[in-house]
């Protein structure tokens, strides 16, 4: 695991980089924080503050794990309290979200999760797994709307400008389950995300833009200083591509560029540093 082998110090981060424009940064994790280090990993990233399982004011679960709801409500929590504690400086949270990421059969089976949608099935034919699967699932995602709901509905009324970027790593896994029926390779690998304000609702959204390009989005955004690392990802999300070839053996090699100056090259610092690059080189 990368994070084990070379995250043993601090190191320059996104985080890092709010951390050093003068944000507080809190993270929040419905999980156990010895899970891949992560009590060690994250302050290294430039966390101030981590907010684990054993740490959670409301510890209601849903599918065996810390529901949506309780994140939502921990969020609310450090809202609350950093307005208190530190008034008008920014705020950042990473909250990581484990309710709809797996199942466990037994968990499930042995829960009392109340059930909020049902599922005409009509002529899909599935096997009674894989619809117990999206039926959980479905239902999963109810939660996770409410308790969506509760933290734009809380952010709705406050004065404090804020941002909220929403995002799922992967699509969900269904056991017999066939996707490829149902999605072509271009949306198998893609999941929606959301940014939402609440003074502000003229964002681009790119449609097309990979994970580790959503931070530079935010720099733009929130007109906080450039970087090699925004200026890089601000060029190939600006570039016209002539195919979808052509743009994926750009990210290609973009990312094993990336990847090799963050770990081994000299300019690795730099990355979320001061602006300190090349600007010639993308012009």
């Amino acid at each position: 695991m990368v994070w084990d082998d070379f995250i043993n110090e601090p190191y320059e981060t996104f985080v890092s980089y709010l951390h050093n424009n003068g944000y507080h940064t809190v993270c929040i994790n419905g999980y156990d924080e010895k899970y891949y280090n992560r009590y060690h990993v994250y302050p290294n990233m430039g966390f101030d503050k981590c907010i684990f399982i054993d740490d959670f004011v409301n510890s209601l679960k849903y599918n065996g794990y810390i529901s949506d709801i309780a994140i939502t409500d921990e969020i609310l929590n450090t809202l609350k309290l950093g307005e208190n504690e530190f008034g008008d400086e920014p705020l950042f949270i990473y909250a990581m979200t484990v309710q709809n990421h797996v199942y466990d059969l037994e968990l499930k089976q042995n829960s009392s999760d109340a059930k909020y949608v049902d599922i005409n099935w009509g002529d899909v034919k599935v096997s009674n797994k894989s619809k117990e699967d999206v039926y959980e699932y479905v239902n999963g995602l109810w939660v996770s709307v409410m308790g969506l709901n509760n933290l734009l509905d809380y952010l709705d009324e406050t004065e404090r400008d804020t941002l909220v970027v929403f995002w799922g790593d992967h699509a969900p896994g269904f056991d017999g389950l066939d996707y490829k029926t149902y999605y072509d390779n271009d949306h198998l690998y893609k999941t929606p995300y959301l940014i939402w304000s609440n003074h502000q609702n003229n964002y681009i959204q790119p449609e097309n833009i990979e994970l580790y390009q959503l931070s530079t989005l935010l720099v733009d955004y929130l007109h906080l200083p450039q970087t090699m690392c925004t200026y890089k990802n601000n060029y190939f999300m600006n570039k016209d591509y002539v195919d979808d070839a052509e743009y994926k053996r750009d990210v290609i090699d973009e990312i094993k560029m990336y990847n090799y100056m963050r770990e081994f090259d000299s300019m690795n610092r730099y990355m979320w540093g001061d602006m300190k690059y090349q600007s010639e080189l993308y012009e």
